[in-house]
């Protein structure tokens, strides 16, 4: 009896043991790390025990002139293979593997397998390399996260542990994120063009995942979303087109953001979130008018293409800094963001051609006060007069030509679209930007100026995309420096003051020049 019952205690004893690792934290699920550190160190060394050998390992590098040390396998004294934020080498072989020369950003992912590399018993160093002959320096910062295999990962595990140290630290991926139980949180393939940029929220219990605020770490992420709670499994992952952090104006749809992105989400049905933007990263000195508030515009559909039947609107609540903030925005599986600069009251039209006896055009009136009176005339006929309670306004059978819509609401309050109607649908008439002072120079703004340490940050804005060139000299005429810059409508770069004095910074963009004065004390 004895026996039988100890029997029976080893037996559950066993699978308690086994659900604990079956359940044990493990990036993306990917079980037995030979190592896992989410904090940083440049000078652990661990004892290899396969053939095998995969690290991932997220890290921020502030100077790509120096090549520096991300691992190396060895012994106390030799080197026989290496990583560096340049290259990948097999010393024993000579066989090397250089990284090319894009423009990477400051804090990015370093990820490395091989099945056949014999490292057993050998050392892993983190962030250096024991072979003082080597032209390499140690791993000046430490890794955020890192995590090592004494084998090659599957292409799928791989892509699930990069997917859970991405998504922790704001790290865009070019393959499609998993989660620990590999569904597809964000499907690459399809999401392709809003590769840019990826930012998220998580719950993944197995990597360890509890992020309530996601934003993307690189330059020009712009936007964070926030929830106060996820419930395991929860997640909601956003790219860009990466297109111009700017509004555009025209007549027929209003003043839109140039970017836009796409929305994933898994289990987040019925959820809401916040998201913030700093104006200050808007690519515009001014983007907002006289009595114009931004607003979040939410395409439910994913189709991009925000429709006065599908569109939804979200006001920014007004706040005292520069800060851009939505509440309680409504998530749907693959929706699109984008941003749209308006009045109080103002309208959202679309035309459809497709049918046989003229366009129908659909106008949503967001904001203002009921009733509402719509006005649509062509080339000064009236074609549509009535006044109503309704926010959703239909008007069929309108011929090919150009219209004007004027929308009053109760308090007076207008807001004007003109458009033509083609036989494909509705034809956008652009408002012109005209010829700024400077010709196409429209805003160019220098700070801090005077400076003490001699750098001053230039933003420049543009009427329309030009190549620039920027060139500084002394109050004397000396050239200090020159340079030249892409094809753009805005710029934000930094220009150092050597000495002590005043300097002249002339800026050109084709035709157009401008000169400003610069003081460093």
């Amino acid at each position: 009896m004895y026996k039988d019952n100890m029997k029976y205690f080893s037996t559950l004893m066993m699978l308690f043991i086994g659900c604990l690792a079956t359940n044990a934290q493990a990036p993306g699920g990917v079980s037995n790390p030979l190592i896992w550190k989410k904090t940083g160190s440049s000078n652990d060394s661990i004892t290899l025990k396969g053939t095998g050998l995969t690290f991932i390992g997220v890290g921020r590098v502030s100077d790509s002139d120096t090549e520096q040390t991300l691992w190396s396998v060895g012994s106390s004294t030799n080197t026989s293979f290496i990583q560096t934020t340049a290259r990948t080498a097999n010393l024993k072989k000579s066989a090397f593997m250089n990284y090319s020369n894009d423009t990477l950003p400051e804090l990015r992912m370093y990820s490395y397998s091989n099945a056949t590399q014999v490292s057993k018993g050998q050392k892993l160093y983190i962030g250096r390399a024991n072979d003082k002959s080597l032209p390499v320096n140690n791993l000046e910062t430490p890794f955020n996260e890192y995590v090592v295999y004494d084998r090659a990962l599957s292409v799928p595990e791989r892509n699930r542990v990069e997917s859970a140290i991405a998504l922790r630290h704001g790290l865009t991926l070019r393959h499609s994120y998993l989660n620990s139980d590999g569904t597809i949180i964000w499907n690459y393939v399809r999401q392709k063009a809003y590769t840019n940029h990826i930012g998220g929220i998580i719950a993944d219990a197995t990597s360890d995942l509890n992020r309530l605020e996601g934003y993307s770490a690189e330059t020009a992420g712009f936007i964070r979303v926030r929830k106060s709670q996820l419930n395991d499994g929860q997640s909601l992952i956003w790219g860009d087109d990466n297109k111009a952090l700017r509004f555009a104006n025209n007549k027929s749809r209003g003043k839109w953001m140039q970017r836009t992105w796409k929305v994933q989400a898994t289990n987040m049905d019925g959820a809401t979130v916040s998201i913030s933007a700093d104006s200050k990263d808007l690519q515009q000195f001014r983007a907002l008018a006289e009595g114009e508030s931004y607003y979040l515009a939410v395409d439910p559909t994913g189709n991009v293409d925000f429709q006065p039947r599908n569109v939804k609107y979200y006001k920014a609540e007004v706040t005292s800094d520069d800060s851009i903030r939505f509440a309680d925005v409504a998530v749907s599986g693959n929706s699109a963001w984008t941003l749209r600069a308006e009045k109080d009251m103002f309208t959202t039209i679309n035309v459809d051609a497709s049918g046989n006896n003229g366009g129908v055009l659909d106008i949503l009136i967001t904001g203002g006060t009921a009733p509402f009176a719509n006005l649509l005339k062509k080339e000064n006929s009236i074609i549509y007069n009535e006044t109503s309670n309704d926010t959703l306004v239909t008007v069929s059978s309108l011929a090919e030509g150009r219209y004007q819509l004027t929308t009053t609401d109760k308090s007076g309050i207008q807001d004007t679209k003109e458009f033509d109607i083609t036989a494909t649908g509705i034809k956008e008439v652009v408002i012109g930007n005209g010829d700024a002072a400077d010709g196409i120079i429209s805003n160019i703004t220098a700070g801090p100026n005077p400076t003490d340490d001699g750098y001053v940050s230039v933003g420049i804005e543009l009427s329309e995309a030009s190549p620039m060139t920027l060139a500084l000299f002394t109050s004397g005429g000396a050239m200090v420096s020159s340079k030249s810059f892409p094809k753009d409508n805005y710029l934000y770069t930094k220009v150092y003051l050597p000495n002590e004095g005043v300097y002249l910074l002339n800026v050109e963009c084709g035709k157009s020049s401008k000169t400003i004065k610069l003081v460093r004390k």
